[in-house]
């Protein structure tokens, strides 16, 4: 197979590029993720259809094409090749196979939950679908779908993946498909087609009928309403120290505080929050375990949002977060948020001497040390990190980073840019940097 880098450019071009200044290293489907978190909705493709396609439509279609083709086997050297007109859906396969490389050198460790109610409303409905179908003309197909169907989801509800209750996502369209299949058996027997028929229907509403209170309560999505947190966090936190807050229902905490410069405990991608952080998802939340946890991220104040909160666990956490044995100290009250304090909190990096963050972002960690040695940086590691000063970096207990600096002064560990060497960490074996 032909390495993807040699597809591009060749090195010396790439290099030319960068010293002149013509490139600065950012892919096109970096640049498109980016346009469509800070402008969205603006009309990224017109094809010579004349159909018009926003920055978030082009981004999420891209996103799930790279997401079946990486499930369908295609790995990192591949080729896929497509021939299409000038339309839309060129521009997305161009992006999406772009995102395709970004999903093969950052493969998810996580898993998706797939309750045990879901499992079992797809179940029902497969089987009086199937039963249905096969007394149909021309049924076959129906019948294979809803078996198949009704298979796929057995196996992603015995076996934890990060696609798992994603499967329950087809009810969106299961109430038509269950009155063609109706509709093929003649609506007979009767007492089947009516229970089926409910069956879907009901189904197929529910799950926007149970999303009516998320979105009766908008205010999150308004800057205005993380104003007054920000200005408290920025007054009184620092980057040494991450925020825990409490999530809420569409997880606007995830975009307007990192926004503000302010690094979370958490982010929005659930299957990778139910590995890293599985106590918030435990049936009883301790507050001994909680404030352990609290400690091991490093975060110094929670944060807790008068407003309706995400249905996995947030309730859960905000009522002890709320309670006098949570072990926190109330910091800031106000009309639409309470701020509590973690008394001794620990901050991300500590070692045998003094150390200071002075940067925490997505891309660069910078601080400073009074001593050299090993300092153990509260940050998953990664082998994409890249530290700039003398020493090196190594994976610490908890999946975390032992930082090892051989003399005092600034430091700054970043993670790669250049495509080249993403795509060459992603394909070589594991092993520290030190």
């Amino acid at each position: 197979m032909t390495p993807m880098r040699d597809l591009v450019t060749a090195p010396s071009r790439r290099e030319d590029f960068l010293g002149r200044g013509s490139w600065d290293g950012a892919t096109l489907a970096g640049r498109v993720a980016e346009l469509a978190e800070r402008r969205g909705d603006v009309v990224a493709v017109v094809d010579e259809t004349g159909q018009r396609h926003s920055y978030s439509e082009l981004a999420g279609g891209a996103g799930r094409l790279a997401a079946q083709l990486r499930e369908r086997g295609v790995d990192a050297g591949d080729v896929v090749s497509v021939q299409l007109p000038n339309w839309y859906e060129a521009a997305v396969v161009a992006v999406a196979g772009l995102e395709l490389a970004a999903l093969t050198a950052f493969p998810s460790k996580g898993v998706y939950p797939f309750y045990t109610l879901d499992f079992l409303a797809v179940e029902a409905v497969c089987i009086c679908g199937a039963l249905l179908a096969r007394r149909g003309r021309a049924g076959a197909p129906l019948v294979a779908f809803f078996a198949l169907w009704g298979l796929a989801s057995l196996v992603a509800y015995v076996v934890p993946t990060p696609f798992g209750g994603n499967l329950t996502r087809l009810n969106a369209f299961i109430f038509p498909i269950m009155l063609l299949t109706a509709s093929l058996a003649g609506f007979r027997p009767r007492g089947l087609t009516a229970f089926a028929l409910a069956g879907a229907i009901a189904y197929n509403l529910t799950p926007y009928l149970l999303l009516v209170p998320y979105r009766l309560d908008n205010r999150p999505a308004s800057s205005s309403f993380w104003r007054s947190p920000i200005d408290f966090l920025h007054l009184h936190s620092g980057p040494g120290f991450r925020v825990e807050v409490v999530p809420t229902a569409a997880h606007w905490e995830s975009y307007w505080l990192p926004r503000a410069g302010l690094p979370l405990a958490r982010g929005w991608y659930r299957q990778l929050d139910m590995v890293d952080n599985p106590i918030l998802y435990a049936k009883h939340l301790q507050p001994a375990a909680y404030r352990r946890w609290l400690r091991s991220v490093a975060v110094k104040y929670v944060v807790v949002p008068r407003t309706v909160l995400d249905p996995d666990g947030a309730a859960r956490e905000a009522r002890l977060v709320d309670s006098r044995s949570s072990g926190l100290v109330l910091a800031y009250r106000g009309k639409n948020w309470v701020i509590y304090r973690l008394p001794r909190a620990t901050p991300l990096l500590t070692g045998p001497g003094a150390a200071v963050i002075t940067s925490f972002g997505h891309e660069v960690i910078a601080g400073r040390v009074s001593t050299p040695g090993t300092y153990f940086l509260r940050a998953h590691y990664s082998r994409y990190f890249k530290l700039h000063g003398r020493g090196c970096l190594k994976p610490g207990p908890g999946s975390m980073t032992n930082l090892v600096l051989r003399q005092p002064g600034f430091f700054r560990v970043a993670i790669v840019a250049s495509p080249d060497a993403v795509l060459d960490a992603s394909l070589s074996s594991h092993s520290a940097s030190c």
